[in-house]
Parts: structure tokens; sequence; C-alpha cells
């Protein structure tokens, strides 16, 4: 899809997924996290999210506070997005480390819906965390950075481009750590020779090769990962336009700024740049996590010490006990909880019901 498309769509965006069945059989774990479950046994609390497909919910499941990821079944089938949701699933079930990737407690299906069970993390996301303060000094951007680069290097080990990096993606739990949700816009991508075509991403992050139709890797997992580090440190992404085709714009044809209002050091400068090189050839990354790691914007940070979480983080959320949802945007909060138990086309439901037999064993 161009931008014109994609504009004159009214900004709406098809992510299909399509994963290769044989690579899913080696990487992926076969575990099964089905559970056969109603939403009748779910103390429903808050939205706390809201994404194209998805809706994300706080709720009480036998005592626990749990994130639940709902979608509606005609929506996925509508839009073509049921192979995402299968293989979304795939991956939230094969992570054995749990420490940044949010992994899913169990799944299960209604009538109408697709229910992911997930932790729930009080310190809401890193947007909301920046919202807060602004922006970040460079020790904790180096701290935030060394976790995402880990995160985005283990998920290209298994083949997986993420595609979807921003803040929003990452939440903070209450020790002042991150873990990566929503693996919605996912790719299994085995020869990085083969480009995909998907116009997919979030307007800021999106890197230039994806807006242009050129063809994407891995790569712009990495580009999106320059964006982040800028964002952290100014308090706004760089290319950022509310008109999303002077974003797009911005993004394909124009260099990098500095402003003044914040003192970069050389380091700080050098990774940015790197990182957003508009030919994905030329892009920092390329050798993964020890070759980003080995730059000297991380000179200061004991990577080690990071991923296996022994450092202290610089900022730790504050943990309201008598309002839970204190650390998520209104914007969500404040929306009415969905009546799930109203009407529905049920007769074209019976009719796509194979379509969804993957989330009901």
């Amino acid at each position: 899809m161009s931008i014109r498309e994609f504009i004159e769509s009214g900004g709406s965006m098809n992510i299909n997924t399509h994963a290769n069945s044989l690579l899913l059989e080696e990487e992926f774990k076969k575990e099964n996290y089905y559970k056969d479950e109603s939403l009748s046994n779910f103390d429903i609390k808050s939205v706390i999210g809201k994404g194209k497909a998805s809706t994300i919910y706080l709720a009480i499941y036998q005592g626990e506070k749990v994130a639940l990821k709902i979608f509606d079944k005609l929506y996925l089938y509508k839009n073509d997005l049921v192979e995402g949701i299968i293989l979304e699933k795939k991956i939230l079930s094969s992570f054995t480390d749990k420490k940044f990737l949010c992994h899913i407690k169990f799944y299960f299906s209604t009538k109408t819906k697709i229910v992911f069970v997930l932790p729930f993390f009080q310190g809401g996301d890193l947007f909301n965390m920046l919202l807060t303060n602004k922006k970040f000094d460079f020790s904790t951007v180096g701290f935030y950075a060394t976790q995402i680069a880990h995160m985005i290097s283990f998920l290209h080990s298994k083949n997986i481009a993420y595609r979807d990096l921003k803040l929003e993606n990452l939440m903070v739990n209450e020790n002042g750590y991150l873990t990566l949700i929503d693996f919605g816009s996912c790719k299994i991508i085995e020869d990085q020779n083969e480009l995909e075509s998907s116009f997919v991403g979030s307007t800021d992050y999106m890197a230039p090769e994806i807006i242009n139709g050129e063809g994407h890797n891995l790569m712009a997992d990495w580009w999106s990962f320059g964006i982040i580090i800028y964002e952290l440190l100014y308090g706004v992404p760089p290319f950022h336009d509310d008109k999303i085709e002077r974003c797009f714009d911005l993004i394909t044809t124009s260099n990098i700024r500095f402003p003044s209002k914040v003192k970069l050091s050389p380091s700080a400068k050098d990774i940015i740049l790197k990182l957003l090189k508009k030919k994905p050839s030329e892009r920092l990354g390329k050798g993964e996590f020890d070759q980003v790691i080995a730059h000297p914007f991380f000179e200061s940070i004991t990577a080690n010490n990071v991923i296996i979480q022994k450092t202290t983080a610089p900022i730790k959320p504050t943990i309201n006990e008598s309002n839970i949802i204190h650390n998520f945007d209104k914007i969500y909060t404040n929306l009415d909880i969905e009546n799930f138990d109203q009407a529905v086309d049920i007769s074209l439901l019976n009719q796509i019901s194979s379509l969804f037999e993957e989330f009901e064993k």
C-alpha cells in the first residue's frame, strides 16, 4: 500500500501475518496453554488499552490481577487477521525467559471472542512514564535501551520481525524493568534476502523502506529502536507531525535534527545517526545485540547486569493499590466496558467456526 492509498483508506492498516508452519514447528515449543474458561469467571475492572484488533482489560481472576486481551472473531475474520492472531498465540506460548517478553498465562474462546489471559503490569507503559518525566537522562535511556536491544535481538534469533516497536508496547513492572507486549504485527522471516512487502507499524516509528514499499526485513526493527532512543532523550519522536502524510515525508526524505534544547553527547548523536540510516544495509544492528551494545553510547552500562536484572532501575513507577489503573492512560480507562452478551451475527460465526479451532484446544 502506498502513502496515498493509506491516506485515502482513512489510515486503516490491514496487518496480516502469514506464518511458516515448518518454521513454527522448529522454533516454538509445543506447549498448550488452552483452558476451558468463561468470561463470567473474571471480574473485569477497566479498559487499560485498545488496538485495532483487540481491547485490553484489567481483571481479577482467582484473586490475581491479570490483563485480558480480547479479540472479536467477526472483526478478525472480516479484516483477514486470523492467521496473525494464531501466530501471536504461538509466540506468546513459546517464551521460556519471561523477564523481558510477555508470556501467555492461558487462552480460551467464547462464541464471539478470543481471550488471551496475560500478566498485568501495574507500572503502565513507557509512553506514560515519558509523559510524566518529559524526557530522560543518558543513563536512564541506556538502561531502557539495553533491555529493548536484548528483546529485539532475541526475537531476531528466532527469525521473528517484531515490526511495531513503540513506547506503548513496552510495559513497566513494579521494579522499573520493561516487558515487551503485543506480538500481533510479527512476521516470520526465514530468508533475510527476501523482503516483506506488508505496510505495517505505527506512524512515528515506521522505517522508510516500509513506507516506500521497497520491502523490509529484520532491520526495520532497528530503525524503530533508533526512534525510541531519540524520543526518550528529547520527549518526542524525531519526525513527528500531526499530519500522517507529512510525517511519512519527513521519515523518508529528511535528515535527523538535534535541537539544542537537549545537549547530546557525541556518542548519543552517533548511535541515533547510525540506527536511522535510510538504507537498511547501512543501519547499525546487522550484528544484532553484541554490535549494538558495543557502541560507546552504552559504555557506562553493565549490560549483563541489566539483562539479569541485577541493576537497580533508575525510576520505579508509583504503585497505588487504591487506584490500580493509576499509571494507565485515561483515554482508555475512561472507556466503557463492552457488553459481551450483545447480539451478533451468530449465523456467520457458525459458518466460519473452523477458522478458530486453534483457540479451542
